[in-house]
């Protein structure tokens, strides 16, 4: 019974995707497209390096950002944990692996700027 609900349920799907596929589009086409988000202020009209050196940083605060929350729940579980010789080690090792992560993090940011001031992004 279950195979023929799942063939049923793929028919049905394949059916609405090649119903879809085969209506015509009609928008501005790709250039009006891109001219439609720019008009909009997406992208901004950054060149390809720059774009990738944004995101590389936005990636880095991100995990920095990251980092740091996991560190505080865990001085949290070294807190709450104080009857368990377990969870305290637990916690203890979560705080230095992440700080150790955060170091990595820190480096990989140091990294970037000085790839971006070589390039000169």
């Amino acid at each position: 019974m279950k195979i023929l609900s799942s063939i049923s349920f793929t028919t049905f799907f394949l059916g609405i995707a090649k119903a879809s596929a085969q209506t015509k589009y009609s928008g501005p086409g790709l250039s009006g497209g891109v001219d439609i988000a720019q008009n909009a202020g997406v992208g901004g009209g950054a060149d390809l390096k720059t774009t990738i050196a944004d995101i590389a940083v936005a990636v880095v605060k991100f995990m920095a950002l990251a980092s740091t929350v996991v560190i505080i729940i865990a001085g949290i579980m070294l807190i709450v944990g104080t009857g368990s010789e377990q969870s305290k080690e637990r916690a203890k090792k979560t705080v230095i692996y992440t700080i150790v992560g955060l170091l990595f993090i820190l480096l990989a940011g140091a990294l970037i700027s000085f790839v971006r001031s070589v390039i000169g992004i």
